[in-house]
């Protein structure tokens, strides 16, 4: 099972910097490098693969990015780095009921939460893809959504 995180690099103005610093030598991308967005990749959402180990020098400024806000989205997955960057990118457009495709703000844990109620079972399964589980903070309340809980289950 890997560990992986997406940082929203927009949360404090040094966070593009910072996370290119502690990332430096882990498997990192842009999810809007190759969407329109892509001017804005730098200050975008950010998938990381991080070390097997959770003790490092990146687990624990990614501990300290998340208490004032909800701005890392803590991964597990079988998955490599690219099929899970191709799942996530993928989720990114939300086409609303105009045909109009919108940005779906998964990676805030804020609008995750928010998810996890409007959406069906199945819905719930689609944006998970090949995560195991979930994890994030919102004002020091840790959330989780384990695949095994939405295995089996109806839509309603």
């Amino acid at each position: 099972m890997s560990r992986f995180v997406i940082v929203d690099a927009a949360a404090y103005d040094d966070t593009p910097r910072a996370l290119h610093y502690y990332t430096r030598d882990l498997p990192r991308r842009s999810l809007f490098e190759r969407q329109p967005e892509a001017k804005l990749a730098d200050k975008g959402p950010w998938l990381v693969q991080l070390p097997d180990h959770p003790h490092t020098q990146v687990d624990g400024w990614l501990r300290a990015l998340e208490l004032e806000k909800p701005v890392v989205a803590w991964l597990t997955s079988n998955a490599d780095f690219e099929h899970l960057f191709d799942h996530l990118e993928r989720c990114l457009d939300l086409r609303r009921p105009n045909g109009k495709l919108a940005l779906l703000r998964y990676w805030d844990g804020r609008v995750f939460l928010r998810l996890q109620r409007a959406f069906t079972p199945d819905q719930r399964r689609q944006l998970m893809g090949p995560i195991d589980q979930w994890r994030f903070r919102i004002l020091g309340q840790p959330y989780t959504l384990d695949r095994a809980n939405l295995e089996g289950k109806e839509a309603a």
